[in-house]
């Protein structure tokens, strides 16, 4: 900087270094340019018919397709774009989507969720939880989508193990009195964790560990059992 001012004003290096000091040089963040808020998400360029394809992924994970598809408004891209061969998972809040993900059906592609990019979104994924609009006053939070279609109304997905404080904040809007956390049997301690967290401002919160697997492997009965043993409301 003493050289440029050096140069610029023709003078000595001492004089230019004393200048500074004098007057030190405030740099100017480069102002950028603010992208327009996304205001709303169509789904419109997705398939609402479900093909052999997402049908048959469904029902290999004893999920009923079309119940499926009715309650939780899913679509299917078939095959160009990003999103090719992905059943649509729209992400709901106050009826509005404000994002959406999309899971493999073929079981060879990376990542098995793929979400819509921030840019696009109304909300960024991790400020979500999905199916949040189905909460009354308990609440099981689970880790993923298939985890909530097994469990029902009342159960919400953080998208993954690791929460934000946008998240967070979604639960403490919807004052709920009771929190059950149904994690993956691998992510014990991440539950944990949440629940510790969730303990500051939830009056009742709980660890449910499963024996093995994850919730969506549940059957329908173990469900009903679970619900019925912490007297889900």
């Amino acid at each position: 900087m003493v050289h440029l001012v050096k140069i610029l004003l023709d003078i000595s290096y001492s004089k230019a270094k004393t200048l500074l000091e004098k007057y030190p040089a405030t740099v100017v963040p480069e102002e950028k340019e603010e992208k327009p808020e996304v205001q709303s998400i169509t789904l419109d360029h997705f398939d609402t018919f479900l093909p052999a394809l997402p049908r048959d992924y469904l029902i290999s994970r004893d999920f009923d397709p079309d119940l499926i598809q009715r309650k939780y408004s899913i679509r299917f891209c078939y095959t160009t774009g990003k999103f090719a061969y992905r059943i649509i998972i729209p992400v709901i809040l106050n009826g509005q989507i404000v994002n959406f993900t999309a899971r493999d059906v073929t079981g060879i592609q990376e990542p098995k969720y793929k979400n819509l990019s921030n840019e696009k979104a109304v909300i960024p994924i991790k400020s979500c939880l999905y199916n949040l609009d189905s909460v009354k006053n308990d609440v099981i939070i689970c880790e993923g989508v298939t985890d909530v279609w097994r469990v029902g109304n009342g159960a919400i997905a953080t998208m993954g193990t690791e929460y934000t404080s946008a998240q967070l904040e979604l639960l403490m809007e919807k004052e709920v009195r009771r929190a059950f956390v149904l994690y993956d049997t691998d992510a014990n301690k991440k539950a944990e964790k949440l629940a510790n967290t969730l303990s500051a401002f939830i009056p009742h919160v709980e660890v449910i560990t499963l024996d093995e697997g994850d919730p969506a492997e549940l059957s329908e009965k173990e469900v009903r059992r679970l619900l019925t043993a912490i007297k889900f409301s």
